[in-house]
C-alpha cells in the first residue's frame, strides 16, 4: 500500500501534466479528476495486463521488469514530445492570430470621412425667416445625403461575404472550432501515454504470489495497488490544482497552453533523465 502511494506520489508525470493542460483548457476540477482517474486506470491495467500474461507463461521476472522499463523510457518521450508538439502549436495559433488581427484592421477611421462644409452653405440672415431656415435644412439634408450613403455602402460592404463583418466572424468560428478540436485530442493523448507508461513496482508484487498459483492474493494486490495508485493521483491533481490557484497561476494569461505543454514536456524530462 505505503509502495503504491509512494510511487504515485514521486513521480511528477503523475500529477502535472493534468494539472498544467486542465487549467490551460479551462477545465472544471471534476473533468480534470475524471481525466485524472481514466489515465491512471490505463496506467494500472497495461501493467496487470503484463504481469498476468508474464505469470501465465512463466515469463522471468528480469524480463518482465526490463520490459516494464523500456516503456517506462518510451513513455517519457512520448510525454516529451506531445508537450513541446502543444507548446509549438500553441505559439503558432498565438503569432497566427496577431497576424490575422493586423490584415484585419485599418486605419482608424477609414471609410467615416466626413463631408467637406459647402462654401456659402449658411444663408445670411435676411427678412423672410421662414424661406432662410428652409434653404439651410434642404442645405444641410444635400450635405447628410452622401455620409448617409457612404456610411450605407459600407455597412452593405461589411456584410458581404468576405466583408471585414464576415473575415472576423469567420476567423472566431475557426479559432472556436480548433480549439474544440484540440480540447477533444488532449484527453485521449494523454491517455494513451499513461497506458505505455508502466507501474514497475506492480510487476513484483504481482509475480511473487502469481508463482505459487495463489491468484486471490494476486487479485488483492491488483485491487488495493491499483485503488491507492488512482487515489493518491486524485489527491495530488487536486491539491497541486487549488495551489495553483491559491498562488495566482492566472497570470500565464494567453500563454496559458504554451506553459502547459512545456510543463508536461519537463514532467517527461524529469522521468527520463532524473528517474523521478
Amino acid at each position: 500500500a505505503s509502495l503504491a502511494i509512494v510511487h504515485t506520489l514521486l513521480g511528477i508525470d503523475h500529477s502535472l501534466p493534468f494539472v498544467a493542460l486542465g487549467r490551460a483548457r479551462g477545465w472544471a476540477l471534476g473533468r480534470t479528476l475524471l481525466v485524472t482517474a481514466s489515465c491512471g486506470a490505463g496506467h494500472v491495467a497495461s501493467s496487470v495486463l503484463i504481469g498476468a500474461a508474464g505469470v501465465a507463461f512463466g515469463v522471468a521476472t528480469d524480463a518482465l521488469l526490463w520490459l516494464e522499463s523500456t516503456r517506462g523510457e518510451l513513455a517519457a518521450a512520448l510525454l516529451i514530445g506531445f508537450g513541446l508538439a502543444y507548446a509549438a502549436r500553441a505559439v503558432w495559433r498565438s503569432l497566427r492570430g496577431r497576424q490575422g488581427a493586423r490584415l484585419r484592421g485599418g486605419p482608424a477611421g477609414a471609410g467615416h470621412e466626413t463631408p467637406a462644409p459647402v462654401p456659402g452653405a449658411v444663408p445670411a440672415v435676411a427678412a423672410g425667416g421662414e424661406r432662410a431656415g428652409s434653404d439651410r435644412r434642404r442645405l444641410d439634408e444635400a450635405d447628410a445625403r452622401p455620409a448617409r450613403v457612404a456610411a450605407g455602402g459600407e455597412r452593405a460592404g461589411s456584410d458581404r461575404p468576405g466583408g471585414r463583418s464576415a473575415g472576423r466572424r469567420a476567423h472566431r468560428v475557426a479559432t472556436c472550432g480548433e480549439r474544440a478540436g484540440a480540447g477533444r485530442m488532449t484527453p485521449w493523448a494523454l491517455f494513451i501515454v499513461f497506458v505505455l507508461g508502466p507501474c514497475e513496482p506492480l510487476i513484483p508484487l504481482m509475480v511473487v504470489p502469481g508463482m505459487a498459483r495463489d491468484w486471490l492474493a494476486v487479485a488483492a494486490v491488483v485491487a488495493v495497488f491499483g485503488l491507492l495508485t488512482v487515489a493518491a493521483m486524485l489527491l495530488a491533481v487536486a491539491a497541486a490544482w487549488r495551489g495553483a490557484a491559491l498562488f495566482g497561476a492566472g497570470w500565464i494569461g494567453r500563454h496559458a497552453d504554451a506553459a502547459a505543454g512545456l510543463v508536461v514536456a519537463a514532467s517527461g524530462a524529469a522521468v527520463l533523465f532524473l528517474g523521478l
